[in-house]
């Protein structure tokens, strides 16, 4: 190989390397997509749950397999898409469970938005990650947990994850009834499967 091969070849392979790091993709609702809270009820009503999902979301991603640490993630939720999934009470009821979510709970006219941006992104075995950030309900910030997986269709990428919020972090007060015989755990998970699709950032 001559050396001026060998140089245009340096040259290359310094170029590609400059060009490489996070691809950005964009995260939009999807058929097979959804993000869920539940929360957990106690007393007398104990081991059933109240499951909302939210419609209307859209954030970004930026991705590097090879340095993980590289990526970040950035995610909004509209708070006012927030639709009520419970099958074991009647519509007068979901209605009344909806209504005191997206007022009392969410307080959606006011805070419009639910917010997610990572600071930190690991590996946590195969496919697995662990995502760190700051998630913002209402007014409140405070840092989360996300475990997720991913995995590649086509260009795509698809990942799912679940993460633990306490309503007490973003001073709110699980809700009671009945003199206080039926409660709400403090704790709700949070559950998604997502699409992110090649584009922009």
């Amino acid at each position: 190989m001559t050396v001026l091969r060998r140089l245009a070849l340096t040259a290359l392979a310094t170029a590609a390397t400059a060009l490489a790091g996070p691809q950005p993709y964009s995260i939009q609702p999807h058929s097979n997509a959804h993000f869920e809270l539940r929360a957990y009820k106690t007393g007398l009503m104990s081991g059933k749950k109240h499951v909302f999902r939210f419609d209307r979301f859209e954030g970004r991603l930026a991705f590097d397999p090879e340095h993980v640490k590289d990526s970040s993630v950035a995610f909004t939720v509209d708070s006012d898409s927030i639709v009520c999934l419970d099958d074991w009470v009647g519509e007068k009821d979901r209605g009344k469970i909806l209504d005191e979510a997206r007022g009392n709970m969410l307080a959606v006219k006011k805070f419009p938005q639910m917010r997610f941006e990572s600071t930190s992104f690991e590996p946590a075995g195969a496919d697995a990650y662990k995502v760190t950030g700051h998630l913002t309900i209402r007014d409140k910030t405070q840092d989360v947990t996300v475990s997720l997986k991913m995995h590649r269709e086509g260009e795509a990428l698809l990942f799912d994850g679940e993460s633990v919020v306490s309503l007490t972090d973003y001073g709110l007060k699980p809700p009671s009834a009945a003199f206080g015989m039926i409660g709400t755990k403090n704790e709700m998970d949070v559950s998604f499967a997502l699409r992110a699709e090649p584009g922009k950032e």
